[in-house]
């Protein structure tokens, strides 16, 4: 399993590709292991979180998102 926690950019590197270079890196890093489950916490407290994760291919579970398209299938 791999479990993605606290991603995060400080306010004056936002908006810069820094976040998206990060989900990008740590995406290739674990896509290719089969991990029977990729998930990922986001702060409720942040409303563009989610959106922002979508786009990598995420998805809202209960408990967090899951990035099914690169686990392991069943």
């Amino acid at each position: 399993m791999c479990m993605i926690y606290d991603v995060g950019v400080l306010p004056s590197y936002q908006r810069r590709g820094v976040g998206v270079a990060i989900m990008e890196r740590l995406i290739a890093y674990v896509k290719d292991k089969e991990f029977a489950s990729i998930g990922l916490w986001a702060w409720n407290d942040n409303p563009a979180t989610l959106p922002f994760y979508k786009r990598f291919g995420f998805i809202e579970e209960p408990g967090g998102m899951e990035l099914k398209k690169y686990m392991k299938p069943e």
